[in-house]
């Protein structure tokens, strides 16, 4: 079965064994992705990273490997068999311990890269307006660097990001949150909508929020391009960390 399931070049989230479903958010997830496949079912993969360290899983410990398919993700426990250095490239032999059971939630990368965006406000009955569209051109009739604040992504998936801010949003509004991202060698405007899921003050500061949101009614089309630009800034990440060893 897993044979069948496990492929070239799939990607993979890596988390601790026993990390839970409300702990995901919480503890860092790394990367990585096949890059062999052994007869005796035995796979290899990038060492991952993370914040752009590399990231060594420990031979004998054993890790969550969630793997992204074209149709279903697959969830499976495996054990770190060895690990090696190869053509200037870290690389992990693993074996499955479990085998590899489909899950049904969809999931996206989350990747560790800093950038500005603008938001505002909205409303819950502008969001779900049949008039939607009718009210954003009203808001893009108006000054709206008078009504717009600012932020920093830490984090970003197809899912939602990680936002730092000078002022505290209260967890369930609405955001309208305008950000560009460099794709394919242009940089590329986004112009979409969120939920805060969660906001609290950072340790490290007196004056900055730490916020999760989600995207609400994001098109595919905006979805996909975001999650090329994870990607791409993932090989970004392996040539440079190649080209320092």
């Amino acid at each position: 079965m897993a044979d069948e399931i496990i492929k070239l070049g799939m990607r993979i989230e890596i988390s601790d064994e026993f990390v839970t479903e409300d702990e995901r958010d919480s503890r860092p997830l790394y990367i990585s992705q096949v890059e062999n496949l052994f007869s005796n079912g035995d796979f290899e993969i990038d060492m991952p990273i993370y914040q752009r360290q590399l990231i060594l899983l420990h031979n004998g410990h054993r890790y969550k490997f969630l793997f992204y398919g074209d149709k279903y993700n697959y969830e499976a426990i495996v054990i770190v068999k060895d690990r090696y250095k190869a053509d200037n490239r870290y690389l992990v032999r693993v074996q499955l311990v479990t085998q590899p059971e489909k899950v049904q939630r969809r999931e996206y990368y989350r990747c560790c890269t800093t950038f500005e965006i603008k938001f505002h406000d909205l409303a819950e009955a502008e969001i779900n307006s049949p008039q939607f569209s009718v009210i954003m051109k009203q808001y893009n009739a108006i000054d709206l660097e008078k009504i717009m604040m600012h932020g920093l992504v830490m984090d970003i998936s197809g899912g939602g990001m990680k936002m730092v801010t000078r002022f505290p949003n209260e967890p369930g509004s609405y955001k309208r949150i305008l950000f560009e991202l460099p794709l394919e060698g242009e940089m590329v405007s986004f112009d979409v909508c969120g939920q805060i899921l969660s906001c609290n003050l950072r340790k490290d500061t007196v004056s900055r929020y730490e916020n999760r949101l989600k995207f609400i009614n994001l098109d595919q089309d905006s979805r996909e391009k975001i999650i090329r630009f994870i990607f791409e800034e993932e090989r970004k990440l392996r040539r440079i960390n190649r080209g320092t060893e």
